[in-house]
């Protein structure tokens, strides 16, 4: 009955953000014609105002708004959550996190994107963080390719479309901003692949353009290489497998 706002997948299970009640739902897809729902306890920490969530061996890495809560890991062990480790501080209002190899990064909105060192998954460490002041401060999205992190930014002032950002990551201790496209996105989703960008396009607002595709393969110098235009649809998540890119998405009139 709430809104989801960030998924991961484990097993046969999903994962899944509720900020209607602050819980951290877990989705047996045993049987994908009967999904069973539950919220588990998880220690007392089930409950733990999540934003953001990512899954990978195992592993599910929840980042919290409060601050005494910050970025948790939880062992997965068939339908019960253990919580393993934590470090408080790390606080994101996102939704949006990706891990990729030992390092987890999680879009903070206003408060910029986060740096989760991860390799020891009982005793996580804050590696870094970056924000802009000004009119674009809002970290919707991120995704990593190789040693680059692609940001969807959108802007505070309304009305405005957002920019995709390009950080070299190679220290994940010290982020280093490369280049950006701006103005080409709708402050949503953005993916990673192999060098190359998908998100979100100015759609609603432009009427015509749903899907952007960028090359970072030369990350200080992006360039969009496609807009899939779709004057009917209004797109709103993006997923991809292997060459596929699949879409979310409502007709523009609702």
């Amino acid at each position: 009955s709430y809104g989801v706002y960030s998924l991961a997948m484990s097993g046969n299970y999903v994962f899944a953000i509720s900020l209607g009640d602050s819980a951290i739902h877990m989705v047996d897809v045993s049987n994908p014609s009967a999904p069973v729902d539950s919220t588990p306890g998880a220690g007392g920490y089930g409950s733990c105002s999540p934003y953001a969530i990512s899954a990978a061996n195992n592993l599910l890495y929840v980042a919290s708004d409060a601050t005494s809560l910050g970025f948790l890991v939880f062992n997965i062990i068939g339908a019960t959550l253990t919580k393993i480790g934590q470090v408080t501080g790390v606080t994101a209002s996102g939704f949006n996190m990706c891990i990729s190899g030992n390092t987890a990064y999680i879009g903070g909105r206003q408060s910029g994107f986060r740096i989760v060192d991860v390799s020891n998954p009982y005793s996580p460490g804050a590696l870094a963080s970056f924000s802009d002041g000004g009119m674009y401060g809002n970290y919707a999205s991120v995704a990593v390719t190789g040693n680059t992190l692609c940001a969807d930014v959108y802007p505070t002032a309304p009305g405005l479309f957002g920019d995709l950002k390009v950080f070299d990551v190679s220290q994940p201790s010290r982020p280093t901003l490369l280049a950006q496209l701006s103005g080409i996105s709708e402050n949503s989703q953005v993916i990673a692949q192999n060098g190359i960008v998908y998100l979100i396009g100015n759609g609603y607002d432009t009427l015509g353009l749903s899907i952007r595709i960028v090359s970072v393969r030369a990350p200080s110098s992006p360039a969009l290489l496609a807009t899939i235009s779709n004057s009917v649809l209004y797109t709103y998540g993006m997923a991809l497998a292997g060459n596929i890119l699949y879409a979310v998405a409502e007709t523009r009139n609702g």
